[in-house]
């Protein structure tokens, strides 16, 4: 009988080389961050397309205030909207803020809406310069076109009064009589 040696044993190899862990690091951030702006690009094309921003945009590019700033035609600067709805059916509110420009200039948007019996209608509609604190309102050109049942808020007009009530006398017995359970 002759004998055999052992087999020598073999070395483990990685599946992958060190090398390559920079590579796949890499990779799969770049996905990550793909992911985020395909989940971004979505919510922004929803809010665009949503009825609240809809009737701003229509608003603002018929309002002859705006036109008279930026000229026309009037189309949205902004890919993501700042608009925050907030919708049960038939009641809703929604708060929209997104920039607009013409050829002479941009314009940055706001407008509060608020739906009732299925429709949207806005409370606040305004727009300011770049550089300007203050918004301007362009509600009562709104009105003048539609007939709404929203009340206006403007900022300016001062609050409603409160009734004053009138303390009692100071005379006055308050007295309360002990209960069954107090008397124990």
């Amino acid at each position: 009988m002759t004998a055999t040696a052992p087999a020598a044993p073999v070395a483990q190899r990685r599946l992958i080389s060190w090398k390559w862990y920079p590579a796949i690091f890499f990779g799969m951030l770049l996905l990550l961050i793909m992911a985020g702006g395909l989940v971004m690009y979505i919510q922004g094309q929803n809010a665009i397309n949503s009825p609240p921003y809809q009737l701003t945009l229509r608003e603002i590019q018929a309002s002859a205030q705006v036109q008279a700033k930026i000229g026309q035609p009037i189309t949205n600067a902004t890919w993501y909207p700042a608009v925050k709805i907030t919708d049960n059916g038939e009641k809703g509110e929604a708060l929209c803020q997104f920039e607009v420009y013409g050829p002479l200039g941009t314009l940055e948007i706001k407008s509060q809406l608020r739906k009732l019996a299925g429709e949207w209608s806005p409370t606040e509609l305004g727009y300011k310069q770049p550089g300007v604190l203050e918004y301007t309102s362009i509600m009562k050109e709104y009105l003048a076109k539609n007939k709404s049942d929203v009340p206006i808020f403007d900022g300016q007009t001062p609050a409603k009064t409160t009734t004053k009530i009138d303390l009692p006398p100071p005379d006055l017995d308050f007295s309360i009589e002990n209960t069954p359970e107090e008397k124990k």
